[in-house]
């Protein structure tokens, strides 16, 4: 298995708590003042999360509540200790991760709620595996107005995104052919060490070629969803499914 070291965990984001009334475990986590302080930028990050909170799935991780007042944002969020790349580094079976994965995100897109911002800070899974994810339609929001290291999100773009064209479902897939594409690989498809190096590779470099002796389905799979055109990619997560 490959050691994939996490840059993408933010453990001063969040701090655990305790619901003394519902005896249960939380997660507070204080947004950006930049954001929560600029009217526009609050307003568009109260508008994703309040359509994540009404998505409901064993894959999706749970918002309580957005707590407000005149200068602070908080969230209350579930309590999932690991990354998607914790989880692999703890030996959890991969096929599982990606099964869970993409159930919640194909559940979202059901709903009409694309992601954009498919980072490995935004996949967390339980101690017992189950994978949950989280910060739909906020990734890129953050990124923009905080100090967070553009890498974190912006190798998972999609080659619309770089370009500011539409986006829709094929945009996750395309971000979800990054990620997998790192937990086999052990490195990213798109390594640029700046932004603009790093469009330019998302427009128009292939990927290297994955080593298919363990998984060829899989492997093809993870190239299609990293096709360059939307059109040439899956069309869906069900389909995605179906090519496993």
């Amino acid at each position: 298995m490959p050691d994939i070291n996490d840059p993408h965990e933010k453990p001063e984001e969040e701090q655990l708590g305790y619901d003394p009334i519902l005896k249960r475990s939380i997660v507070i986590r204080k947004v950006p003042l930049s954001i929560s302080s600029d009217p526009e930028a609050r307003a568009r990050y109260v508008k994703a999360i309040t359509a994540s909170v009404r998505l409901k799935h064993p894959n999706l991780r749970t918002i309580y509540d957005c707590a407000q007042n005149d200068e602070d944002l908080h969230l209350i969020l579930e309590s999932v200790p690991m990354t998607i790349l914790d989880a692999l580094s703890h030996g959890h079976d991969l096929r599982a991760l990606i099964a869970g994965l993409v159930s919640g995100l194909d559940y979202a897109h059901q709903h009409g709620v694309i992601h954009q911002s498919l980072a490995p800070r935004y996949i967390r899974v339980t101690e017992g595996g189950v994978v949950k994810i989280w910060g739909f339609g906020v990734g890129l929001l953050e990124a923009q107005h905080t100090q967070i290291s553009w890498a974190d999100e912006y190798h998972y773009m999609s080659p619309e995104q770089t370009r500011g064209a539409p986006v829709d479902r094929r945009t996750d897939i395309f971000s979800l052919g990054v990620l997998l594409y790192l937990l086999l690989a052990g490195r990213l498809p798109f390594p640029g060490k700046s932004l603009p190096t790093l469009a330019d590779q998302v427009l128009r470099l292939e990927p290297e070629p994955l080593d298919d002796e363990a998984d060829s389905r899989l492997v093809k799979a993870v190239h299609r969803c990293l096709a360059k055109d939307p059109a040439d990619r899956f069309q869906s997560l069900r389909d995605f499914r179906h090519a496993l």
